[in-house]
């Protein structure tokens, strides 16, 4: 029997496919010339950026040519990553510094198969990475660098809030959270619209418990004010007791956001608008003590700046011989009241006592 020769296309069709590469994709579709390429690679070899960040920062491509070009002639399913529900859950399979790295989030989990969007799913290296730390197979979907980017800052972000909250609430909120979340939903019911814009930031168990954390011992420990400010690093939460105003605790800058949606979502105040003054007020019941606070919102240089002011309906007035005034005061204040006509002015700034 004589050797039977393969024809040349029978070759071609057993020979392992050569994976493409991004500009390689993007040269034959005619979005850049070799010229281009060229100088591209070589600057990206200088430093260290990838090539497709590299050629959408030049505005060479756009992330749409990008995209659209892999998506259609490489048959990679693009992935709208604004209608995508982020599981901040998955975050654990591929660390953060990674993700950032290969511009990559985890979309979903099924046995060992990982779904990943990718930004150039055709980067091998960043596959056998991802899929090495992982432990599981790589299935590389497309979706935009920047859409990319803001789901990385999402998922992670909730993990940093989650663990800040952790270390300073612990476990101490248990005993009331429910019993004040309860008075929240009844009181203080935000609209259809406000739920929508602010599902992700406001369900947040740990900035749930944060925010009643700062409330409840805002009522247990007499403070008048609790003032919540952004800085350029982290944001500071003030205590304002008898007058004084005492710093209590340095929150991650991540935990800012998501603290300030708490509370206007409470008070019914407008989420979307951040670059204008706002007033609200939010009513609790904490250990069967009624409670009212004003909250208002400033834009300041890092941010939105909150200020809770704490109002204890089930304090009662004091009598006038208590309120600690000298014997001839309280007598020529008393005689003033007997008289059948004419008007006491008491003045003074805001927390001064007047109420009191």
């Amino acid at each position: 029997m004589g050797d039977v020769k393969d024809s040349p296309k029978a070759k071609e069709s057993r020979a392992p496919k050569r994976r493409r590469k991004l500009g390689e994709v993007l040269l034959e579709a005619g979005l850049l010339t070799q010229d281009q390429l060229t100088k591209a690679l070589e600057e990206c070899a200088r430093s260290g950026q990838r090539l497709g960040e590299h050629l959408v920062d030049q505005g060479i491509v756009s992330e749409r040519d990008i995209a659209w070009r892999l998506s259609h002639q490489l048959g990679y399913l693009f992935v709208d990553l604004t209608k995508e529900t982020l599981n901040p859950d998955l975050s654990v399979t591929i660390p953060e510094p990674l993700a950032r790295r290969y511009r990559a989030v985890p979309l979903k989990l099924d046995g060992k198969s990982l779904t990943v969007a990718m930004a150039d799913p055709l980067d091998f290296d960043a596959i056998q990475d991802i899929s090495f730390f992982s432990g599981c197979t790589v299935k590389p979907v497309l979706a935009g660098r920047s859409a990319i980017k803001e789901a990385a800052e999402n998922i992670y972000r909730k993990q940093e809030v989650a663990a800040a909250v952790d270390r300073i609430v612990g476990d101490s909120t248990e005993e009331f959270s429910e019993d004040l979340l309860e008075v929240l939903a009844a009181e203080s019911q935000p609209t259809e619209s406000e739920i929508q814009s602010l599902e992700e930031a406001t369900r947040q168990a740990p900035i749930v418990r944060l925010c009643n954390m700062l409330m409840t011992e805002a009522v247990r420990s007499r403070v008048s004010d609790i003032h919540v400010e952004p800085t350029k690093k982290d944001t500071i939460v003030r205590l304002r007791v008898d007058g004084l105003l005492r710093e209590t605790m340095h929150l991650p800058k991540a935990v800012h956001p998501s603290i300030v949606s708490r509370f206007k979502v409470l008070a019914k105040m407008d989420i979307a608008e951040r670059r204008a003054p706002q007033d609200g007020a939010i009513r609790v019941k904490i250990e069967q003590r009624e409670v009212d606070l004003r909250v208002s919102s400033l834009p300041i240089l890092h941010g939105e700046k909150m200020v809770l002011r704490v109002t204890d309906q089930s304090k009662s007035l004091p009598k006038l011989e208590a309120i600690g005034l000298s014997e001839k005061d309280y007598a020529t204040i008393k005689s003033f009241t007997q008289r059948h006509k004419g008007l006491i002015l008491v003045t003074g700034p805001t927390g001064s006592g007047k109420t009191t």
